[in-house]
Formats: structure tokens, sequence, C-alpha cells
């Protein structure tokens, strides 16, 4: 009962966040240069006296953090996923050598499943990348 629930709570904020970034675009001006990251339009109240909103671009990562290292931000993301599919790849491999290893009859065939079976994710990480 507790998953539906978070599933429409969840697809209520995703729409209130849309409907707040359409709002915001429909009533400030699009950011000019030289103030690429914000407009010179003052903030504006959403709720009157409890909230106000200014319009900011990030143009980078968190924080703008690598804004305007394009090529640095695609590189070290990509550094970070391979190590991420090179962690799975080792984590099922050793999944399955253990599997193979337990189903065996003897410790000596469980061995030799297990050291047939658990380079294959190593393999995997040097096809990957």
């Amino acid at each position: 009962m507790i998953y539906p629930l978070c599933a429409l709570l969840g697809a209520a904020l995703l729409g209130l966040d849309q409907w707040v970034k359409w709002w915001t675009a429909a009533h400030f001006a699009a950011p000019v240069p030289p103030h690429i990251c914000w407009t010179a339009d003052p903030a504006r109240d959403f709720l009157p006296g409890l909230v106000e909103l200014t319009r900011v671009h990030n143009y980078g990562a968190a924080w703008s953090s690598f804004s305007g290292q394009r090529w640095l931000l695609v590189g070290l993301t990509s550094l970070i996923l391979l190590a991420v599919l090179a962690g799975l790849y080792i984590g099922l491999a050793g999944l399955g050598a253990s599997v193979a290893s337990a189903g065996a009859g003897s410790a000596g065939a469980g061995r030799l499943l297990s050291a047939c079976i658990f380079p294959a994710g190593l393999t995997m990480v040097l096809l990957a990348g």
C-alpha cells in the first residue's frame, strides 16, 4: 500500500517541479551577456510574503562545476560510469562463481567451476573499457 502512495507523491512532486520551471521561464527574461547565469530581473513573488523566485541558469554539473569545460565533464562522467560497470561485472562474476561452486558435488569441482567462471567478469571489464 505504501509503494503506490510513494509513486503518487513522486509524480505529484515531479509535476510541481515542472510547473514551477514553466512558470519561471514564462515570467522571467532569459539570461543575456554579460550575466550568462542569472537575469537582470529582480526576484518575483511566487507565494507573496512567503516565497520569491529568481531565474538562474546552471551550465555545468552540480553547482556549476565544470562550467565551460564540456569535454572534461564528459570524460570524468565516462570514467565514473566505467568504474561502476567494472564493479558490477566483477560482482556478478563473483556471484556466479559462488553459486557454481556451491552447487558442485565436491570441493575440487567447485573450485574448478569457480576458477573458470570468475575470470569472465574480469574479461567483461576489459571488453567494456
